[in-house]
């Protein structure tokens, strides 16, 4: 059906790929990038619909597929969509080939490193800016999924297209909401993790404002995406520390209302601030003057999920160690 050109077929095929019913082998996944080639000077329907395929079929492709569509020119297609100037009309074709890219720099982060220029990241990053003013969600999606995959360990002598990404990143942030923030947060995260000039400076422009309130009022994934973030700047800069007691404030007036999963994430970035000794100090107030969430971490001991016991467990455990006797005669005032 492929090689016949046959858009029915090629429909039929992404269905099948698209509904996970078939698992397909991945001789077979190369002998179909093969019959795709021809297909990339077809129709804009029939185009479209090959890129879908591809993009299923990227899910779980392997190093070998990935040299086999970098040495049939389909790679380079891809590429060439998604930094050249586009009209409204081939958002589509934009959206589907930042996903496959996506996908293939996970499975071959050599791919990836060959693009790590400047005159590459410009190029794309100019035309994001482009598609970004349509509002359009999978577009945001797509920008998201090619940076995160793009950004991830990034060389240390990247820092100046890090600063790029990170900045169009936020700028999305700023304009999003659930599973396209989380995204955004994951290139957020990657772009600054290495680079502590990324962090310093988006502390000085109030990024912990935005954070805390994503704390408060955002998707449980974007909090979990958060909570990782801000945990690796901790180890990374040390003027995180002056903002720091609004976002801890946060997630004790969110403790509560938490799920079980998000729970799990806030108890462990909590335990785990007892290890940053320069914030020591600011956290031991915080905890002796908010009662409600030292009492509710402490009762957390005796819930019925092993993994939110097991943390609580060790929480009162980083208390005992730190042998403060105002602390500890509170924590046993309140149930420890």
């Amino acid at each position: 059906m492929v090689l016949s050109n046959d858009l029915t077929g090629i429909d039929f095929i992404y269905q099948i790929l698209y509904d996970k019913e078939v698992k397909i082998d991945q001789s077979l996944v190369n002998s179909m990038i093969q019959c795709f080639v021809p297909l990339f000077q077809q129709n804009s329907n029939k185009l479209i619909m090959v890129l879908k395929i591809l993009h299923q079929t990227s899910l779980g492709i392997t190093y070998q597929s990935v040299e086999i569509l970098k040495q049939t020119g389909i790679v380079s297609f891809l590429i060439s969509i998604i930094i050249n100037q586009l009209s409204s009309i081939n958002i589509t074709f934009f959206i589907e080939s930042s996903h496959i890219l996506a996908l293939l720099f996970q499975a071959q982060i050599q791919l990836r490193n060959e693009l790590l220029t400047e005159e590459f990241i410009n190029k794309f990053l100019s035309v994001a800016q482009e598609l970004i003013n349509c509002e359009d969600v999978q577009v945001f999606k797509a920008i998201g999924s090619f940076l995160a995959s793009y950004t991830h360990q990034l060389p240390f002598q990247c820092e100046s297209i890090s600063i790029k990404i990170y900045e169009i990143a936020h700028e999305l942030l700023q304009r999003s909401f659930g599973d396209v923030m989380a995204i955004m947060l994951i290139v957020m995260k990657h772009t600054s993790e290495s680079f502590q000039r990324i962090i310093k400076t988006a502390l000085d422009n109030g990024i912990m404002q935005q954070l805390v309130s994503i704390i408060l009022y955002d998707s449980d994934k974007c909090k979990e995406r958060v909570l990782k973030m801000v945990l690796v700047w901790c180890k990374k800069c040390d003027s995180l520390w002056l903002s720091m007691n609004s976002f801890v404030l946060a997630i004790f007036s969110y403790l509560k209302e938490a799920s079980n999963d998000i729970l799990i994430e806030m108890i462990y970035f909590l335990k785990e601030l007892f290890l940053f000794e320069q914030y020591l100090p600011s956290y031991l107030k915080l905890l002796k003057e908010n009662i409600d969430a030292l009492q509710f971490l402490i009762a957390s001991i005796r819930s019925k999920y092993l993994k939110i016991q097991e943390l609580s467990l060790e929480f009162v455990h980083q208390i005992c160690l730190l042998n403060d006797c105002q602390l500890m005669e509170l924590a046993i005032d309140n149930g420890m």
